[in-house]
């Protein structure tokens, strides 16, 4: 039986296919995961789509600020600079430095706790979330635009 390896996010948009294969939006869709990076499953014509080398769908290395930080994959300014769980804690870490009024603590930003304190409207918490969120819509916006995908699902890993 043959075995297949994929990112998460590719197997997530494979799983929306699997399980929802009667729906015509998911023959082009999208899943957009954004965790520790900011990835994307791609699927076309009812196939998951892996480019030449299998890395297709590496949304979050999308350049958006040219001029923006060095990222992991030598690009500068890329998507998952803004928009993944490490630029949601270094956010809510400038707003804490700003003496802002929050429950969060700089020595813990714990998945749980900033979930905690985002869905109890805790301020510094709630605009960090906020700005990450604009960010990420900006892209996904961006990919609708390149793909034309009859479904996008977002995905949080967070």
């Amino acid at each position: 039986m043959p075995l297949y390896v994929l990112n998460d996010a590719k197997a997530s948009a494979f799983a929306q296919l699997w399980f929802r294969w009667q729906e015509p939006a998911v023959q082009n869709m999208a899943y957009v995961l954004a965790g520790q990076g900011v990835g994307c499953g791609m699927v076309a014509g009812g196939k998951l789509v892996l480019g030449q080398r299998g890395i297709a769908g590496e949304f979050g290395h999308s350049s958006i600020k040219f001029d923006g930080p060095l990222c992991e994959c030598g690009n500068r300014g890329c998507l998952e600079k803004y928009c993944s769980l490490s630029a949601l804690r270094a956010e809510i870490l400038r707003l804490l430095r700003t003496r802002r009024n929050s429950c969060l603590k700089d020595d813990d930003l714990s998945n749980a706790s900033i979930a905690h304190a985002v869905q109890n409207g805790d301020p510094v918490a709630v605009q960090a979330y906020e700005k990450v969120c604009e960010l990420l819509a900006a892209g996904v916006i961006s990919l609708v635009n390149q793909l034309n995908p009859g479904l996008i699902v977002l995905g949080m890993n967070w």
